[in-house]
């Protein structure tokens, strides 16, 4: 892919998934989003538009030529809301332990 023809992918990407990582869902500028491709060009993937999507750098990068999605990135709730996160946690591994 020459650059114009990145350019104008990478825009019919945003257009139709939002400006955001696929992977993590960070919502990110156009200029922090690369293009990946979900099945690497070096597993024969295209550059067809079906097999691109957005990926943050990080997310982009820790996925390389892999078939499966990046590790998962910890999520970094809001100090005032970590509390509730941990005992949403603690519940639901709770439920899960007497399943």
């Amino acid at each position: 892919m020459n650059t114009k023809q990145k350019r104008n992918k990478k825009q019919h990407l945003i257009k139709t998934y939002g400006s955001k990582c696929w992977w993590c869902q960070e919502g990110l500028p156009e200029n922090k989003l690369t293009i990946d491709h979900l099945v690497p060009k070096s597993h024969k993937g295209s550059n067809s538009l079906e097999n691109l999507r957005l990926a943050c750098l990080p997310c982009n990068n820790d996925r390389g030529n892999s078939l499966y999605p990046p590790k998962a990135k910890p999520i970094n709730f809001p100090q005032k809301y970590q509390f509730l996160a941990i005992l949403l946690l603690g519940s639901l591994l709770k439920n899960q332990i007497a399943k």
